[in-house]
């Protein structure tokens, strides 16, 4: 447990809350490692074994970025077909290739997620293999008929984006290794994420309290541009979309960095020290290609003198460069409750989510 204490401030922390995921996602990470390593890895040998075999990523919000960073690992590393998708895309796409040789995932920590439900309902009567990711397997997305293949939980209500994330993780190094031959590649990815919750929690540590002088620099910014590419986009849409404006009730705005240049470089003003109410957030990775943009975007924002910060998966060396979204969650966080505490706001609380009718999801 963190101590509390060590934050000196007169704002509440909701610590034990939902959103707070920095403490359980080391437990998180235990429990399925513990739990089902097994299962992940018959099913990665079955997918593999499968020369036909295509993935299917399906999730709103959290769920959506854990999807983007599964398909991002499997285009790197695997020759498998994969995409990724919320619900009503999914729904739209209708994807033709879909038969016995898909696998589609669901993906919803609630299991009541509407339009993922929708999506496994017309899925599965084409007889695609099912896999269901949510806490715990008595969600109605993992109970109810039609019965999915397989059901994945993660047992820890703050797990919304490190447990699919976890668990996709898992599986994704696994098919590199049965079907890519690539031992190497899935050993590492094990042995950083058994290295993942110790140093979670020191990184929590360490960052509670200085957490909050970065988002005192802030005070008064209601628009954030939140800049990531690679492995990081999916963070990046996850910080924007599911804590920004869901949590906190401020605009945020997710860009791949590899895209600023084309289109949001234009907001910015043409002498410095640019004095618009908006800040931006770095998220830096390492992989070599995908940094290239990052460094032009920050240097160029730099020289208009905007307010911004940046967490930079660098100062992190000794994981692999997939790990970026995990060296960078805690720290990013911490920043996003400070932000929400200082305007008086729990990071809990919905206007709308949940309470425009008895039905979840249920508006319009």
């Amino acid at each position: 447990m963190f101590d509390k204490n060590v934050i000196k401030n007169d704002y509440p922390l909701p610590l034990d809350g939902k959103f707070f995921a920095s403490e359980n996602t080391p437990k998180l990470i235990n429990y399925i490692l513990n739990t089902h390593i097994q299962d992940i890895k018959a099913l990665a040998k079955e997918i593999s074994l499968n020369k036909l075999a295509n993935l299917h990523f399906v999730g709103c919000a959290c769920n959506y970025s854990a999807g983007h960073d599964a398909k991002y690992i499997l285009d790197k590393y695997s020759s498998i077909p994969c995409n990724f998708y919320t619900g009503y895309q999914f729904l739209s796409r209708s994807p033709y290739i879909l038969d016995k040789n898909s696998y589609v995932f669901f993906m919803s920590l609630s299991g009541e997620t509407p339009d993922v439900i929708k999506a496994k309902n017309y899925a599965l009567p084409l007889g695609v293999k099912s896999v269901v990711i949510s806490r715990t397997s008595q969600t109605p997305l993992a109970s109810d008929k039609p019965i999915a293949d397989y059901v994945f939980d993660y047992e820890y209500l703050a797990g919304v984006y490190t447990g699919p994330l976890t668990i996709l993780f898992l599986l994704c190094a696994h098919i590199t290794k049965f079907r890519e031959g690539n031992d190497a590649l899935c050993q590492e990815i094990i042995n950083d994420m058994h290295k993942v919750p110790d140093y979670m929690l020191n990184q929590s540590k360490k960052y509670a309290k200085e957490a909050e002088q970065w988002a005192e620099k802030f005070d008064g910014i209601n628009l954030y541009y939140v800049l990531g590419t690679g492995i990081l986009y999916g963070l990046a849409f996850k910080i924007a979309k599911s804590v920004i404006n869901e949590n906190i009730w401020m605009d945020g705005v997710d860009v791949d960095t590899a895209e600023f240049y084309h289109g949001p470089i234009e907001v910015v003003e043409t002498t410095p020290p640019e004095k618009a109410n908006r800040a931006f957030i770095h998220l830096l990775c390492k992989e070599e290609k995908a940094r290239i943009p990052c460094t032009q975007a920050l240097n160029f924002l730099t020289s208009k003198k905007v307010t911004q910060i940046v967490f930079d998966a660098m100062d992190h060396p000794q994981f692999h460069e997939l790990f970026d979204p995990y060296v960078l969650f805690s720290p990013t966080e911490w920043l996003c409750m400070h932000l929400a505490a200082r305007r008086n706001h729990n990071i809990e609380d919905r206007r709308y989510m949940g309470k425009l009718s008895d039905k979840w999801g249920s508006y319009g």
